[in-house]
C-alpha cells in the first residue's frame, strides 16, 4: 500500500469510530432517531423525560409527554384547571376541542 492509502484507512477507521460514538452517545441523551418522528405524525420529542429533582412533573394532555410545570413554555387555564403542553402544537390542538383531551369528570357523591 501507498502512504495516501495507509492514511486514507487510518482516517476512515478514525471517522467510523468517531461516528459510533456519537450515535451511541446520541441515542443515550435521547436525541437519536426517535426524537424526530413519533407515530401520529407527532414529531419533536419523546413521551417521556428523566425526572429532575424537585419538578413537578405532569403530563401534556394532547401527546401525553411528561413536563416540568415550573418549566413549561405553553400553558393554557381552561374552566378550573392549569394545563401544560410540550408544544406550540399541542396547545393549538388543545384549544380547537379541549373536551377531547380532559378526562370527564367524576360525579360528586
Amino acid at each position: 500500500m501507498t502512504k495516501l492509502s495507509e492514511w486514507l484507512m487510518k482516517f476512515l477507521i478514525v471517522l467510523f469510530m468517531f461516528t459510533l460514538l456519537l450515535t451511541i452517545s446520541c441515542g443515550v441523551m435521547g436525541l437519536g432517531c426517535g426524537a424526530g418522528m413519533m407515530a401520529g405524525g407527532h414529531s419533536g420529542h419523546d413521551k417521556t423525560s428523566t425526572s429532575q429533582k424537585g419538578a413537578q412533573l405532569i403530563n401534556d394532555p394532547v401527546c401525553g409527554m411528561e413536563l416540568d410545570a415550573r418549566t413549561a413554555k405553553f400553558y393554557k387555564p381552561y374552566r378550573s384547571g392549569m394545563y401544560y403542553f410540550c408544544s406550540e402544537e399541542c396547545q393549538e390542538k388543545f384549544e380547537q376541542d379541549p373536551e377531547e383531551y380532559i378526562p370527564p369528570a367524576e360525579p360528586s357523591q
